[in-house]
């Protein structure tokens, strides 16, 4: 990892990886849903790389990987594996002024886990780390505080099935909600077996010491697969869990060809029922990545993933739609923007409304041609988005993760031989 921009990287497949009206008014119900599901390109605000800090550089390639990041309190924490470590042994450098400067790089070894998976943390100053212990169907949460000191000593959950993914998100009230994915093999129609997956979620009250038991968002898994969890909480207080449904025979039987599956948002503080986000009427290839945030004008947005590979080669095309809390959504018209060679995209929100949408790859709407970052941002909770900026070059970024203190979005992104930081911002395009 050559330039490594604050975050959390993982493979897709762990990770954890970046939408009613006014019913009485029939006839301008469909005109207001669809302005409001398909955000515009503007000559509005660009994304940009600001406050750009090198971590850690090696003349050599294959030094670096898996970089973290996580805003706990006033801190900012990057972290990163560095040569010679393993499992979860890492590096890390701590910000105390929104990554201005960085002190001194340390290392430490995460205990209790036997591989990390998920970091987050909340405004109390708490950071939490999730993943597997020895046995992959046994997940450890442990807690430290802002100075990677002071760890706890760890809450083990069981899990029916092999952990494959996790997500992790901290509420205004001190809440921790966990999500996590499993993946098995069921029979399949056609003889043989299929791979099948589940969601699982739960919360703590306790700072992780103890979670609620956990529900299962889909009960027929040989038939119904949940996948690719994700995890918001609101300003309103109300926590939304995302995630792709596929039909698991279906997706057997037709192999690569398959483009079906549901993106579903589900309200998980209170009882309620999923809201499927309609996709495109003619779907580039099954969803992934999903991404969601509620806007301060009390819109459900919602961004994903969809890869197709009917050039021989994969291409990445990202969607966001918005829509009113209550009413039915809308398919987006477009994507925001693609790419090749495609890496997981990032959709990151401040408390005011600014989002910034990244991804990770090359060509079509990048000018590299390998895999590099490129960015949209919006002033207006993703109503329109300005235009596609190019925020790395060469060498090709190999990972790359996103985190926000609720004002500022940072970035963390490598290329095995540096380490980096930078706040990505909108600006002005004038």
């Amino acid at each position: 990892m050559t330039t490594l921009w604050i975050g959390v990287n993982v493979p897709e497949t762990m990770n954890k990886s970046k939408t009613g009206s006014n019913l009485a008014r029939a006839m301008l119900v469909p005109a207001l849903l669809f302005a409001l599901a398909i955000p515009a390109l503007a000559a509005g605000p660009r994304t940009a790389a600001s406050r750009k800090r090198t971590l850690v550089e090696s003349i050599h390639f294959g030094s670096y990987y898996v970089p973290q990041v996580v805003s706990a309190g006033r801190n900012v924490v990057v972290f990163w594996r560095g040569p010679d470590q393993s499992g979860t042994q890492r590096t890390f450098a701590i910000s105390r002024n929104g990554g201005k400067t960085f002190a001194k790089a340390r290392t430490v070894r995460i205990p209790v886990l036997f591989q990390l998976v998920a970091i987050t943390g909340d405004a109390a100053g708490n950071i939490y780390y999730a993943g597997t212990t020895g046995f992959a169907n046994q997940i450890a949460i442990v807690r430290s505080d802002a100075q990677v000191k002071n760890f706890s000593t760890g809450t083990i959950v069981d899990s029916d099935r092999n952990v494959v993914g996790i997500d992790m998100a901290t509420t205004s009230a001190g809440h921790l909600y966990l999500a996590y994915q499993t993946a098995f093999a069921v029979g399949a129609a056609g003889g043989g077996t299929t791979t099948a997956e589940q969601v699982n979620w739960g919360y703590s009250t306790d700072l992780g010491a103890t979670f609620t038991e956990f529900v299962k968002t889909n009960s027929r898994p040989t038939y119904e697969s949940d996948s690719s969890p994700s995890l918001h909480a609101a300003a309103d207080g109300s926590v939304w869990l995302f995630r792709v449904r596929i039909a698991t025979q279906e997706r057997a039987a037709a192999g690569d060809a398959y483009n079906g599956g549901s993106v579903l948002a589900t309200r998980i503080d209170v009882e309620s029922d999923p809201v499927e986000i309609a996709r495109a009427e003619a779907p580039a290839g099954i969803p992934s990545a999903v991404r969601g945030y509620l806007s301060n004008d009390g819109l459900l947005c919602v961004s994903w993933a969809e890869t197709s590979y009917a050039t021989g080669s994969p291409v990445q095309s990202v969607f966001l739609t918005r829509t009113p809390l209550g009413s039915a959504s809308v398919p987006p018209a477009a994507p925001l923007a693609r790419v090749g060679t495609p890496h997981i995209h990032h959709l990151v929100r401040t408390a005011a409304g600014v989002v910034v949408l990244l991804l990770h790859g090359a060509g079509l709407d990048s000018t590299e041609a390998e895999p590099n970052i490129i960015g949209l941002s919006s002033v207006d909770d993703g109503a329109t988005f300005g235009d596609v900026a190019q925020l790395t070059g060469y060498p090709p970024v190999t990972s790359f993760e996103v985190a926000t203190d609720g004002t500022r979005v940072f970035g963390a992104w490598t290329d095995t031989r540096i380490v980096r930081f930078a706040n990505f911002v909108a600006k002005d395009a004038q």
